[in-house]
């Protein structure tokens, strides 16, 4: 079943994007035709109002026809004033952002809620029950809480860098022990107890260690941190994403692509995993929505934004054989990226899967 909540969640976020442009239009006075998940051939359809709810049968994405849009839509007299094209721009660009904009919405609340109700990680000075060798198994027990190294208090960086500062006779090798023990401080039960440590070389680490983990524990955020935290990682993810699609110039860059297939297989993956990854990388993947469409290119939502832009600076619209011409240009290059993401998605297939990051 993990494969239909994989469906699912993808389709929503499909109908988040359209949603957005739908409403801002219908805000805007324009005329909604038609709400469409997936392209055509259209296998289902049902009027409500004014407007057909549609499902196609090539699920690569949806659409919103809105009256006027193209320049071959017959509008009738009664309805000229509700045409896309007579309205001003200021209002057409808002209907064209508010798909992106519903996307970055949903993944910034959906992040929001997971730092609200699951809470972020965060490290905190208690002995974990994993990976404790020696010498601190024979000192510590899991749960003792250490409080200072040294003398020194403060957090586990704090207490981690003071364990490192013992050094080893002569040059470091694995295994060898620091000339000075340290003394830790730490509480077991109620009961504060001191015990003399000796640090021992670590060449995975390449530092001095006691030989165990501090514990990481969910500590949930309040609704003003949450929405902090999570516009401030909706930001970084973007910009990473921009960087890396920037990078398709490159080989390296275009191995990286993944088409419908690897985000679909990666998705049920998450959901196989947990809920809360797999809402993770559900809003991961509404942010990628956004900046993929509003990249300027043309029939993405960038490329209706610019020649917005454009026809605002120019005080008049562009003619229709210059944004065919940018069409066909924009056409060729999503098309080539659907095919390295494919043709990428094929290989992992039949190769080494794909990563879910975890």
């Amino acid at each position: 079943m993990t494969w239909l909540y994989a469906l699912i969640g993808i389709s929503a976020l499909i109908v988040i994007h359209e949603a957005g442009h739908a409403l801002a239009a219908k805000a805007c006075g324009m005329k909604v035709v038609r709400f469409a998940l997936f392209f055509p051939p259209i296998i289902f359809r049902r009027s409500w109002g004014e407007t057909e709810f549609a499902v196609g049968a090539i699920p690569l994405g949806g659409y919103v026809r809105i009256l006027g849009q193209s320049p071959e839509d017959e509008i009738p007299a009664h309805e000229a004033e509700r045409s896309y094209a007579v309205k001003p721009v200021w209002q057409r660009a808002i209907v064209i952002a508010a798909g992106p904009a519903a996307n970055i919405v949903t993944a910034i609340a959906l992040i929001s809620a997971i730092l609200m109700f699951d809470g972020v990680s965060k490290v905190v000075p208690i002995v974990g029950a994993a990976g404790l060798t020696q010498p601190a198994a024979s000192v510590f027990k899991p749960g003792d809480q250490i409080i200072a190294v040294d003398g020194i208090k403060g957090d586990p960086d704090v207490l981690v860098n003071q364990t490192r500062s013992h050094r080893c006779a002569g040059r470091p090798t694995k295994g060898c022990v620091a000339e000075v023990p340290a003394e830790i401080t730490f509480i077991r039960q109620g009961q504060e107890v001191r015990a003399k440590v000796s640090p021992r070389w670590d060449p995975t680490a390449a530092a001095m260690r006691l030989g165990f983990s501090f514990s990481v524990k969910k500590e949930p955020l309040g609704p003003i941190a949450a929405v902090g935290k999570s516009t401030l990682l909706a930001w970084n993810v973007s910009k990473s994403s921009v960087k890396g699609f920037l990078a398709i110039a490159t080989p390296e860059g275009r191995k990286q692509v993944s088409g419908i297939v690897g985000v679909s297989v990666v998705t049920e993956h998450a959901f196989k995993q947990d809920l809360v990854y797999a809402l993770e990388l559900l809003a991961f993947i509404s942010l990628l929505i956004a900046v993929v469409n509003l990249f300027p290119l043309l029939p993405l939502d960038g490329g209706h934004l610019f020649w917005l832009a454009v026809e605002a600076v120019r005080r008049k619209p562009v003619s229709q054989e210059t944004l065919g011409r940018a069409v066909a240009v924009g056409m060729v290059l999503v098309a080539g990226l659907f095919l390295i993401g494919l043709s990428n998605d094929v290989v992992r297939l039949g190769g080494s899967g794909f990563s879910t990051g975890r």
